[in-house]
């Protein structure tokens, strides 16, 4: 049989060797049938133009996937519950969404340990990094409420006690003050123009 990749034309891969006296099996062409090497008892090689397979991954861990897909379960869920706590629950009750956070933050990171250690693929990976920063996000908003404290707290009684639209008016101007007494390169935008 004759070799589908030599030239036309050409000899090889036929078992005989160009210039020797030896049969189809290479043997002869030399003192005690030393001749060139059969071409077929060498190792193929494909040529480059036939792309080469590489060796496949070790596929996911079907235990670790689904470790994983709790972890991230929990993650969100903490994340979200702290999200809701900071948005609608009035001051005292709000300060238990950058705890919900913050778990949510570990939770997120032990996900994303378990996730490598299952050799998943990158989109779980790029899904919990993205939640993960997201949440840090949120942390640091929920931080600055805690700095903003008292101002938060004043705003949200004297919108509560607030029956018109100029008793909310008059809450928002001294929620106003009280943020530019407490940071005073902060200029109102009516004081800009």
């Amino acid at each position: 049989m004759s070799d589908p990749y030599a030239p036309p034309g050409s000899r090889r891969g036929t078992g005989e060797v160009p210039g020797g006296h030896g049969g189809p099996d290479g043997a002869g062409g030399g003192p005690g049938g030393q001749g060139r090497p059969d071409p077929r008892a060498q190792r193929r090689q494909l040529p480059p133009s036939v792309p080469h397979r590489t060796p496949d991954r070790r596929p996911p861990d079907p235990d670790g996937q689904l470790r994983t897909a709790r972890l991230g379960l929990r993650f969100s869920l903490c994340v979200l519950a702290g999200l809701v706590a900071t948005t609608s629950l009035p001051l005292p009750w709000s300060l238990g969404g950058p705890v919900f956070v913050l778990v949510g933050l570990v939770v997120g990171v032990v996900a994303l340990v378990s996730a490598v250690r299952a050799r998943l693929r990158w989109p779980s990976f790029v899904t919990l990094g993205a939640g993960l920063a997201l949440a840090l996000v949120l942390l640091l908003l929920q931080a600055a409420m805690l700095v903003l404290w008292p101002q938060m707290s004043d705003m949200q009684r004297c919108t509560a006690s607030a029956i018109t639209r100029s008793g909310l008016e008059q809450c928002q101007a001294e929620y106003q003050q009280g943020l530019q007494s407490l940071l005073p390169s902060l200029q109102s935008p009516a004081a800009g123009g």
